[in-house]
């Protein structure tokens, strides 16, 4: 390829000119597509002018420029020259070899633009102005393209090459192939960015412990921002308490495994010690040479406080299921002892021994009251469902709060006439309306007002879309309202959480679980509850609980006429003095009762007198076969069998799973003969 504006003569010192018209195509020699490179076309010129007695000046001039061209050559860096329309004239070796050709005349003469791939030409173009315009540009991000697709990122210096006189007459330049060191950045960026962004906080040091590296999550940890730590030893920030260890041997186990894992108390910028588990590693270098240590650290502060709530939760279970036995062992022996006053109050024609076993059974139900009252602690939802009215729950809340709480407090009751009964279990209203009273009170240390409320309401489907959970009906509205100081929004919002309390500083005692066990007990009635409160304007709670299936009943307190009745009483109950009782109440009712000690006994006592047992009074907690087992037993064999189940107890729940099985009824322990007598009366309908 020609040149068109290689001059043929050059000129030299004394005025004179040297005339190389034999290789004026620049590339070549006189043998026509023979190629030469510049040291060669240099020693070429040098040898002409050694014949045409050139100066020793032009000489030496020419001895370096071999010497750079011959650098140019061999050069690593991938140099080149253009004209100003940007067409190639010169490329080095380096410069074939990054855009993957073999053969320089390939390149020669074309245009730059066709070395770049779609996405760079624009910028390519934009840099080729540059230059024209100030002379020198440097950039990095260009794409380049070679024959056979591939593509590869280049850094680039390019310059303007001016004549003597500043006359720009082309470009020159260097390529630097920067793709895998663009790589090896974004693997360090991505790296950065894990780091920086993972929950646990990463901490690295020095091998004196200085700190190099603090993430996001070691700042938002501990307080402290990477600029004020950075540089600076560890002990300056953080002490560490080893639960179980101590510095030595952790230093050890490191030195010996390379890491050690364990539990630390740490401190954060405010001073709080937080529990943290932390994992500590040898860092090394390329030759395996230790030179500093990485932390990954995990704030378990919410661990903690979690396996205390599990921790707690259990030893609350254990106690309920402790108070459940008690209950139960409790109610037996109140069974025989409320049932033998009973039946001696009615069978003695003396008044005062009358008056004596009277009082004996009016106490025998108080502690039956006080049994039920611990079994609802330990219960976890509905087990025992009848109508309940919940003014005479209030009345009987109020009678035991006359005597728990402080005088200065004014109790005040407004209950309405003829309200609704619901369908709940009778203790667990009792706990809900004594556990809000109790709170009120503690809300009131100098004295107020606390007043409840009962009214019936008729929610509609506006209504219920704002009381999540309820359904369209009739409802019983529950109000316990205080003048205490009141709640913050912030407090308000968490009240219900288990184990949250307000009384951590104050003398009152509290766990945090009374509310959730409110909510609890509400949701499983299928009710609400809501709550309002302003700080030093008291509290109000409101709980909306369904009407039940017996809603408009009134609830009648009339002692009920027994009457002679007649038939066989299949009775089965592990307790001697509880058959003993219950067999002398049937008799004086007219009764036959057979007997049985446990359900196996039951079961097979029942297929003698299946035809004209009437009914069968089945206790839940036995030996060797349960009251449900048997009760499966006794239904499979007759479908249409009439039983009436008693308990202690029925903090399992089982008492209500036999009655979803068809059983009749319940009668809890301990009972009157009356109650016996009504409750079989109900069944036998």
């Amino acid at each position: 390829m020609k040149s068109k504006s290689l001059k043929s003569t050059i000129p030299v010192s004394g005025g004179g000119q040297v005339d190389f018209s034999a290789y004026k195509d620049g590339s070549k020699s006189g043998r026509e597509g023979q190629q030469i490179t510049a040291p060669e076309l240099i020693e070429k010129i040098s040898a002409f002018l050694d014949k045409s007695g050139a100066s020793e000046d032009i000489k030496k001039g020419i001895g370096t420029l071999t010497q750079i061209c011959t650098a140019a050559e061999d050069s690593l860096s991938a140099l080149f020259t253009a004209d100003l329309e940007g067409k190639i004239t010169y490329v080095n070796d380096a410069a074939m070899r990054l855009w993957g050709f073999k053969d320089r005349s390939a390149m020669i003469g074309v245009s730059a633009m066709d070395y770049w791939a779609d996405s760079s030409k624009a910028d390519a173009g934009r840099l080729m102005q540059s230059v024209l315009q100030i002379g020198h540009c440097t950039e990095e991000g260009l794409v380049g393209k070679r024959p056979d697709g591939s593509e590869f990122v280049v850094g680039i210096n390019t310059s303007i090459v001016r004549d003597s006189s500043g006359k720009p007459i082309g470009l020159t330049g260097s390529f630097v192939d920067v793709t895998q060191r663009r790589k090896d950045q974004q693997w360090l960026d991505f790296q950065s960015n894990l780091l920086a962004n993972v929950y646990d906080a990463i901490i690295a040091t020095d091998q004196q412990y200085n700190i190099s590296f603090w993430n996001s999550a070691a700042e938002k940890q501990y307080g402290w921002a990477a600029t004020e730590v950075l540089g600076h030893p560890m002990e300056k920030f953080i002490i560490n308490d080893y639960l179980g260890t101590s510095l030595d041997v952790v230093l050890q186990e490191i030195s010996k495994n390379g890491s050690w894992k364990g539990e630390v108390t740490q401190n954060r910028s405010d001073g709080v010690r937080i529990p943290v588990m932390s994992t500590v590693s040898i860092v090394k270098d390329d030759s395996g040479q230790s030179i500093g240590f990485i932390a990954v650290n995990r704030d378990i502060t919410e661990r903690k406080r979690n396996q205390a709530k599990l921790l707690e939760a259990q030893k609350m279970d254990s106690i309920g299921n402790l108070a459940a036995g008690i209950a139960h062992d409790f109610n037996n022996v109140l069974g025989g002892v409320l049932g033998y006053a009973d039946m001696i109050s009615e069978e003695t024609g003396e008044e005062k021994t009358r008056d004596r076993a009277t009082k004996i059974v009016a106490s025998s139900q108080r502690a039956s009251d006080l049994v039920g009252k611990i079994l609802a602690f330990g219960r976890g939802g509905k087990n025992i469902i009848k109508p309940v009215d919940l003014n005479s729950t209030v009345k009987e809340v109020y009678s035991l709060l006359k005597r728990s709480v402080e005088k200065t407090i004014v109790l005040e009751q407004t209950l309405q006439d003829g309200l609704y009964t619901i369908d709940g279990d009778p203790t667990q209203m009792q706990q809900i309306l004594l556990n809000l009273c109790i709170n009120a009170s503690h809300a009131m240390p100098n004295g107020g007002t606390l007043s409840v409320t009962t009214e019936n309401i008729i929610m509609r489907k506006k209504s219920c879309a704002e009381h999540p959970g309820l359904t369209p009906g009739n409802y019983v509205k529950l109000t316990v309202k205080d003048t205490g100081y009141g709640m913050t929004p912030e407090i308000q919002q968490r009240i219900f959480e288990p184990y949250f309390t307000t009384k951590k500083d104050s003398n009152l005692p509290g766990t945090g679980l009374g509310l959730a066990m409110v909510q609890g007990i509400v949701k499983n009635h299928n009710g609400h509850i809501d709550v309002w409160s302003e700080p030093s304007k008291g509290a109000v709670f409101t709980i909306f609980l369904p009407a039940g299936t017996d809603a408009h009943k009134e609830s009648r307190s009339q002692k009920t006429k027994i009457r002679k009745r007649e038939g066989t009483i299949l009775l089965v109950d592990d307790e001697e003095i509880i058959r003993d009782m219950c067999s002398s109440m049937l008799e004086l009712i007219g009764y036959t009762p057979v007997i049985a000690k446990d359900g196996y006994e039951a079961v097979e006592a029942y297929k003698k007198i299946a035809k004209e047992a009437k009914a069968v009074i089945l206790d839940i907690s036995m030996p060797i076969m349960d009251g449900k087992d048997a009760y499966g037993l006794i239904k499979a064999s007759n479908p249409d069998v009439k039983v009436l189940i008693t308990s202690g107890h029925a903090s399992e729940g089982k008492a209500q799973q036999i009655l979803d099985m068809g059983a009749n009824g319940f009668l809890q322990k301990p009972f009157t003969k009356e109650q016996l007598f009504v409750a079989l009366e109900n069944i036998l309908k």
